[in-house]
């Protein structure tokens, strides 16, 4: 059963690769799933393992577990079977594969990530270094697409099985992984299975667990408490620390329920003395450890963001009561601990987050005496108890009140705090300085600055307290901490300079002055010194001096009797009596020197300094000095102190690290012990071994000695073999080239044979046409009959000739005597009768016409015919030359050239043999009737006055009808000529190649209509249907099918102009290239290899096709190219007709492949982005050779503004697509560009134009 925080690892792959060793193993250990557990929908849990086994990367028990499946092991160990003998593919298939299903999976609106994504492009660059033609097995893929963590994407899944296994073994595959989905959906009865803390259920059997998740790697910096923190608790087993392992995504809970527990949490904080706990001593370690660090950190920035958040006063006491107790809560020492081991840590942190901050303040008071263990104390007694509450050694209201300019001051700008400075100063704090009331430091508080927003709250809450906002809590973070010590004996201050007086005073029996009683060698208790107050002796009256001036020069009257008994001592007197009293207040027992004395005895002393004003420069030196010494000294004492914190800590982390170490060593100890007896094992068996192998060595030296002989045998015959098989590639290759020698002999026999099959023919209708005339002759009789007549119709011919003459006689003699009588017949010179309309110049026309024999009318009519019958005559004897076969051939024709008003090319007539054997007067008569059967079933009569139906258009609502040109009522049919027609559409084309790419992005007929409407208004339509009529009725000529083609929209208005000058530009070529033979005439094979020349592009079956459009004969024999590439519009070259049609079924191949691909990348809207558009033709062969400028010109936009992201209209854009040049360079003729290479690239077509009969 493959667990579900697996498939949670498959599909989110850690980028990195930590864990890859853990999570790889997890996946090659798998066995098949259990009926009780769930069987995750995407099958990833199966295919992933089934392609593992199918390259011998699944561990063989987990093979054989699903191998020895009840229902389905048989099958999968045939597919295992099928993927390991899978014959090796090409890996552009597999690319092309995994392309395909990634663009499937996208359309339908799946997210791939970033790693799937750069599959194709992975195989694509890992294929491209392999040797063409490679050939790539299963395991070679599977590396590929592997990921680090061993997770298969699924398209690349799907992809691998369908490419080795084929369709069939892979929905076999996909058959049998829904049949263990079935199974694990309706599994039987199981043992309830325990639910964790949170409420979540657990996932996935107990003997496969989830990688457990990474550390932060950026947590590495611990100080040494942390150290051993981490290190002792690195033997605990996994099992036993359920804490460790990072909650899942899905066990994560929800914010609202992480805010309201927020909540709850700082209101129970109201229950808290801050001022109280603050003053209760607690050892708290420096900073939490390394794996820790950014629980910690967090912490921190919820504290701070709690604070910048309080809107109120119960909620800024709240979140700095959180800020105070943060270091008090999570870094409190256990009681008798040292170092902690990682659950316990994380319960604390599990508790926090939980909101549990009571129980942890809790905890924390606990610990408060193990606290007090950690130094030399005074003993706990009543008497302790006492000094430390005794008033008299600590004033209950000040000497005096302080000055108000001072408590009142304000400054005159509000004081702002740099960032920079800030952050600066927090990094270069000292390590290992004290903490602050709260326990909070610099290591620990450093941790803000490793996350910004962190940082900038820290900084926030900073400006905020800076600029004035005074904290609630300000009582309990300036609350003096006490503690009861021993004070050494006779530590002096003269112990601490190192100067011990030779005398002691204070032992004679002698009083020296004020204060001697305080001087005492027992040791007492004193609370911890404050700072001194350092008193300037220069400045005019000293505190001192000011108090006792206020004192003593008050008013008689209010002063008691003692004091005015007092005031008659003098100052000397009074000085010591004030003295007393003052010490007396402080208290008589101390240590020596006090503080409070020395400030005592130098108000004193300053006091009497003004007494004495003779001596007053002395003193004033003397005091100075004093003072500076005093100075230096207490600089040296705080510098002590320091060191004694710092060597305090140290030892306390000795302490640490020696323990830590010991536990290492003998962790290490038992290691390697058991390593030794293992070892010692291992060599006792490996000696066994040894003896062995050195048996099984002599024996497989003798095998060994006789293999060889047998290898030097062996060697020998494959020499042999070689040699004989080289004789025998010889052999082969003689008799292939022999094979080929005769095969072309067959060929060239066959070929005979058809020729003499075909003159076989030919004589044979010779014979059967001579039998028929011979059946078909009359009998003499009617022959003589016949000339009787003919003679007869002669003598007839003559009469009326002379009746004729004789009449246009008569009529000369009429305008003659019209003359004489009209009065025109004096002096004529000058002037020249001229008939009503203009008479025509007739010419003789090369023969054709007898100008001065007819009347213009005769004459016209005359013509007419004889155009009529050269122009049918024409296109039938060229039918007969190939133009017929062109047109039926052609698909293009076949498809859009099939209307009820076409005229077809050449209209067949049914004929008999007895037709073509009458006498040449009956011939002559037949053909006639023969040419005016075909001419009127052409609908080109003479006669032929238009019947009713032929005047008008029958309605046309035919789909293949454009719908701007369709009518439901008949249209007068104007019958428009080809040159009209012509002259018409080209005009409208010429006038759209002028505007461009604003009038191509549109219909063709939409401009003609719009052509139309201005210049005829009305009757455009009409005018319109007549245009379609025409274009239709005339559509089996490459000139009218190409504007067929234009306004269905089949084709662009390049490849319509293309397609007219596509003759012409080829004899232009032929022209240039041929110009140095000087002359027109050139063999078929030199023909048609320089029409191969020009069209590179064109298809092989083409260019076969048009070798039997040539004139009969050989390869050698000469033709024309003028003759044959000549483009005229009524009499119709079959090399230019089957060129044409070729052209316009090439064009409109790549036309609806165009509009394809285009229908593929429209998205909503009917928008077609750019990079959709690139990446659709690079799958394709020819639309591949599109350029950026062909883009930019379908997105009408410049080549520079092209980039991903724009987009155009799919109709625009199919329309700007076809009159780009890709039509032009791939089917349109270019003279080449090396004429020496013409012969070297056409080897190939001299067998072609050989093999075809000429």
């Amino acid at each position: 059963m493959q667990p579900d925080a697996l498939a949670d690892t498959t599909r989110q792959c850690p980028a990195n690769g930590q864990h890859t060793a853990s999570t790889n193993q997890l996946w090659t250990h798998q066995g098949p799933p259990e009926g009780r557990h769930t069987v995750h929908p995407t099958h990833s849990w199966f295919y992933v393992l089934l392609l593992l086994a199918g390259t011998n990367r699944l561990q063989p028990e987990a093979t054989a577990a699903w191998q020895q499946t009840t229902n389905t092991g048989q099958a999968w160990h045939r597919l295992v079977m099928q993927l390991q003998t899978a014959a090796p593919i090409p890996w552009q298939l597999l690319q092309h594969i995994l392309a395909t299903l990634q663009d499937i999976a996208t359309a339908s609106g799946q997210r791939l990530a970033a790693a799937e994504n750069n599959l194709p492009a992975a195989l694509r660059a890992a294929g491209s270094t392999q040797p063409s033609g490679t050939l790539v097995h299963l395991p070679w893929a599977v590396e590929l697409c592997q990921q680090p963590g061993g997770y298969i994407p699924a398209t690349a899944q799907e992809a691998l099985l369908q490419a080795f296994l084929g369709e069939q073994q892979a929905s076999a595959a996909a058959t049998l992984a829904q049949q263990w989905h079935s199974l694990a959906r309706n599994p039987g009865p199981a043992e309830p299975t325990p639910h964790p803390a949170n409420g979540v259920a657990a996932e996935g059997p107990p003997a496969s667990p989830p990688p457990t998740p990474r550390s932060n790697a950026s947590e590495s910096d611990s100080s040494s408490t942390t150290t051993s923190a981490t290190a002792s608790s690195s033997s605990i087993p996994t099992a036993d620390r359920p804490a460790e392992d990072a909650p899942q995504p899905g066990m994560q809970a929800n914010p609202s329920t992480i805010e309201r527990r927020h909540r709850q949490a700082l209101a129970s904080l109201d229950s808290i003395d801050a001022h109280a706990v603050l003053q209760q001593k607690c050892f708290k370690y420096k900073q939490p450890p390394s794996f820790l660090r950014g629980l910690f950190r967090t912490a921190l920035s919820t504290a701070l963001g709690t604070i910048l958040a309080a809107n109120t006063e119960e909620d800024n006491l709240r979140a700095w009561k959180l800020w105070c107790l943060l270091p008090r809560m999570l870094l409190h020492w256990q009681c008798g601990v040292r170092t902690l081991p990682k659950p316990v840590w994380r319960a604390r942190f599990a508790q926090f987050e939980a909101g549990q901050w009571t129980a942890l303040l809790h905890q924390a008071a606990t610990q408060a005496s193990s606290a007090l263990l950690s130094g030399p104390l005074a003993p706990g007694t009543e008497h302790t108890l006492a000094e430390l509450h005794n008033p008299d050694r600590r004033p209950q209201q000040p000497y005096h009140e302080p000055d108000p300019a001072i408590t009142n001051f304000e400054p005159d700008d509000p004081l702002h705090i740099q960032r920079h400075l800030l952050i600066s100063l927090l990094r270069r704090t000292r390590r290992g300085a004290a903490p602050g009331p709260s326990g909070l430091t610099e290591e620990a508080l450093r941790f803000v600055l490793d996350d910004e927003e962190a940082t900038t709250r820290f900084v926030q809450v900073a400006e905020v307290e800076w600029s004035g906002r005074d904290a609630p809590i300000t009582s309990g973070l300036g609350a003096p901490t006490f503690m009861a010590c021993k004070i050494p004996v006779r530590k002096t201050l003269a112990d601490v300079v190192g100067v011990v007086p030779q005398d002691r005073p204070w032992e004679t029996a002698m009083s020296l002055g004020p204060g001697d009683a305080c001087w005492s060698s027992n040791p007492g208790v004193c609370h911890v010194p404050q700072k001194r107050n350092n008193l300037s002796a220069r400045s005019g009256r000293s505190p001192f001096a000011q108090v006792a001036g206020s004192q003593l020069g008050s008013a008689r009257g209010e002063r008691t009797p003692a004091e005015a008994q007092s005031r008659l001592w003098s100052g000397a007197a009074q000085i010591t009596a004030w003295v007393e009293r003052e010490l007396q207040t402080l208290g008589q027992a101390g240590p020596v020197p006090q503080q409070d004395r020395v400030r005592i005895l130098t108000e004193a002393f300053g006091r009497a300094i003004e007494l004495l004003p003779e001596y007053r420069p002395l003193f004033y030196s003397y005091q100075r000095e004093v003072d500076d010494f005093i100075d230096k000294l207490q600089e040296q004492v705080r510098d002590l102190l320091n060191a004694e914190g710092r060597l305090k800590t140290t030892k306390m982390e000795t302490i640490a690290f020696v323990g830590e170490s010991t536990l290492r060593f003998q962790e290490e100890v038992r290691c390697l012990r058991k390593s030794l007896e293992e070892c010692e094992k291992s060599r006792d068996q490996l000696a066994q071994e040894k003896a062995t192998m050195q048996g099984n060595f002599t024996n497989m030296k003798h095998r060994s000695d006789r293999d060889k002989w047998l290898a030097e045998e062996s060697h020998k015959q494959n020499l042999d073999i070689l040699s004989n098989l080289e004789r025998s590639e010889k052999q082969v290759e003689a008799l292939r080239k022999q094979e080929r020698e005769s095969y072309g002999e067959i060929a060239k026999l066959q070929h005979q044979v058809k020729e003499q099959d075909q003159r076989n023919k030919m004589v044979e209708a010779q014979l059967n046409a001579e039998r028929l005339k011979h059946t078909s002759l009359v009998p003499r009789e009617e022959h003589e009959a016949l000339k009787e007549q003919l003679q007869a119709a002669r003598h007839r011919c003559l009469e009326l000739e002379e009746m004729h003459a004789a009449k246009e006689k008569d009529y000369q003699n009429i305008v003659e005597a019209y003359k004489s009588v009209s009065g025109h017949g004096h002096d004529t010179s000058g002037m020249e009768a001229r008939p009503l309309t203009p008479r025509p110049i007739w010419t003789a026309c090369r023969g054709l016409l007898d100008p001065e024999s007819l009347r213009s009318m005769q004459q016209g009519e005359l013509l007419q015919d004889l155009v009529v019958r050269i122009m049918y005559s024409s296109r039938t004897l060229l039918a007969a030359y190939g133009l017929q076969s062109a047109s039926q051939k052609s698909s293009v024709l076949g498809k859009f050239a099939r209307h009820t008003l076409t005229i077809p090319l050449v209209v067949e007539t049914s004929g008999s043999a007895a037709d073509r054997l009458k006498t040449p007067q009956e011939a002559s008569t037949a053909t006639d009737a023969w040419n005016e059967q075909a001419i009127g079933s052409a609908g080109v009569d003479k006669n032929d006055s238009f019947k009713e139906d032929e005047k008008w258009l029958p309605p046309d609502m035919e789909a293949t009808t454009p719908m701007l040109l369709r009518h439901q009522e008949k249209v007068r049919h104007q019958r428009f000529s080809r040159k009209k027609t012509l002259d018409f559409l080209e005009r409208v084309l010429q006038m759209r190649m002028r505007e461009g790419d604003n009038v191509l992005s549109r219909p063709y007929l939409e401009t003609m209509m719009e052509v139309l409407n201005q210049e005829l208004g009305e009757e455009a339509s009409c005018f319109g249907i007549n245009i379609l009529a025409s274009v239709r009725r005339y559509a089996a000529e490459p000139d009218f099918l190409s504007f067929l083609l234009l306004l269905r929209g089949h084709v662009s208005d390049l490849v319509v102009r293309d397609n007219r000058t596509l003759c012409p530009e080829i004899l232009r070529i032929f022209r240039t290239y041929f110009e140095s033979d000087g002359s027109t005439r050139v063999s078929k094979e030199k023909f048609f290899k320089a029409l191969r020349e020009v069209l590179p592009h064109k298809e092989k079956e083409h260019c076969q096709e048009l070798v039997t459009y040539f004139p009969p004969g050989g390869p050698t024999t000469l033709v024309n190219y003028e003759w044959l590439l000549l483009d005229d519009q009524y009499v119709l070259s079959p090399i230019v007709y089957a060129l044409r049609l070729q052209h316009l079924e090439e064009s409109l191949s790549l036309s609806e492949r165009m509009e394809k691909v285009v229908r593929s990348c429209v998205k909503e809207g009917g928008l077609v982005k750019l990079e959709n558009m690139e990446a659709a033709c690079k799958d394709d062969s020819v639309l591949a050779f599109l350029q950026p400028e062909d883009f930019a010109r379908a997105f009408q936009t410049q080549l520079e503004d092209l980039a991903p992201g724009v987009e155009q209209k799919s109709s625009e854009l199919a329309d700007l697509l076809k009159n780009c040049g890709i039509f032009h360079e791939l089917y349109f003729p270019a003279l080449p560009e090396d004429d020496g290479a013409l012969g070297e690239s056409m080897e190939d077509t001299t067998g072609e134009i050989q093999d075809v009969a000429m």
